[in-house]
């Protein structure tokens, strides 16, 4: 990937999107990774998720106008949690993907969430192909 762009690895927790992300970000030394995780307490408690995601969307911005191009490694459960980041794209006139991470490989997440949880997860998730910005 050529310039400066904005990459979001969507999947539900446990996938691989941390990891997979790792992997994308290899000797780039431009491109930092962020997640919503990185700003939730130590002590987890659901109602710090809608602060998490706005400082993660802050932070995005701020590198962003560093020049700095972002991977942001979160659920993105539906549409509208990326609309933000698709927004930020636009904003700063560069190119944005989005790349979808599913759970095939096993692994389990690191938050303890129960299976039915993430069941509940997975069937919210939306994915809507497109090739224009929306």
């Amino acid at each position: 990937m050529d310039g400066q762009s904005l990459t979001l690895v969507r999947g539900v927790m446990g996938a691989g999107k941390n990891e997979f992300a790792l992997w994308l970000i290899h000797g780039k030394d431009s491109t930092v990774i962020l997640s919503a995780d990185q700003y939730v307490p130590e002590k987890f408690d659901a109602k710090d998720l809608k602060d998490a995601h706005q400082k993660c969307l802050e932070v995005t911005e701020a590198y962003l106008e560093r020049g700095y191009s972002v991977i942001v490694a979160n659920v993105f459960e539906r549409n509208k949690d990326i609309a933000p980041y698709v927004q930020l794209a636009s904003d700063f006139d560069i190119k944005l993907y989005s790349l979808i991470v599913e759970h095939r490989h096993g692994g389990t997440t690191t938050k303890n969430v129960s299976e039915e949880k993430l069941k509940r997860s997975a069937n919210r998730f939306e994915m809507k192909l497109t090739n224009v910005r929306a």
